[in-house]
């Protein structure tokens, strides 16, 4: 019976009809085979063309925001610069024993204020951290991202926000022993009592406090827009 089934099978495959339909079939199979790696090929070549139209609109906005950022900080730099070249004034003046004359009121009204209070943007990191940093093909890229807004940004900010706490006492203090007038159509600061102020050692503290963390901060600032260029 085998030798019977075997002579059956032998005469199918020496068939040339068969033969040409198992090659047709073959053939076939191959073809749609290769259709669907070409496919997949084109679907992959689309999926990688539409991530690198969004990496490069991601690291714009990246851009946009680095660029904001820069032009804030050099204003911060330029604002803490001029008031503590009011500090010095004043602090010159409580040194010296000088008497009071109307320019010193512009001056112990800078050297009151701390610096500018503006938030650094992260609106461009924010949108690509929520797209997923996987966007991005230059993994040194990424991590100097990550590092200049959640490490460098974030300790100017710590320091910022942490000096902003210690203002309230110290504005109070000044509230009670000036008033606030005008001089050359700036926002002054006119001492109740001049004399009181030359000897007082806390409002000495004030000024000398507000200048070394004024300074502090636009170490911080420099440290940030170098790296946002660099970036």
């Amino acid at each position: 019976m085998l030798t019977y089934f075997r002579h059956i099978r032998k005469e199918l495959f020496s068939s040339a009809p068969l033969r040409r339909y198992i090659m047709y079939a073959t053939g076939e199979i191959l073809l749609v085979m290769i259709g669907i790696l070409l496919a997949l090929q084109v679907n992959n070549w689309n999926e990688n063309r539409k991530e690198r139209i969004q990496e490069k609109i991601l690291l714009e906005e990246t851009i946009k925001t680095l660029e904001s950022n820069c032009q804030l900080l050099n204003t911060q730099i330029e604002s803490i610069d001029f008031l503590n070249r009011s500090s010095e004034i004043i602090l010159s003046a409580l040194d010296k024993n000088l008497p009071y004359e109307d320019s010193l009121s512009i001056h112990f009204m800078n050297a009151r204020i701390l610096m500018m209070n503006e938030e650094l943007s992260d609106s461009g990191f924010e949108r690509l951290k929520n797209v997923g940093f996987e966007i991005i093909t230059n993994d040194e890229l990424v991590s100097s991202i990550i590092d200049l807004f959640e490490v460098i940004y974030s300790r100017y900010k710590v320091h910022k926000d942490y000096y902003y706490t210690l203002q309230q006492p110290r504005q109070e203090y000044i509230d009670r022993w000036f008033i606030q007038d005008h001089y050359d159509d700036r926002i002054a600061l006119v001492p109740l009592n001049h004399h009181k102020i030359l000897e007082d050692n806390y409002y000495l503290s004030i000024v000398k406090r507000q200048y070394s963390q004024r300074s502090l901060i636009k170490e911080l600032c420099v440290e940030c827009l170098k790296h946002s260029r660099d970036l």
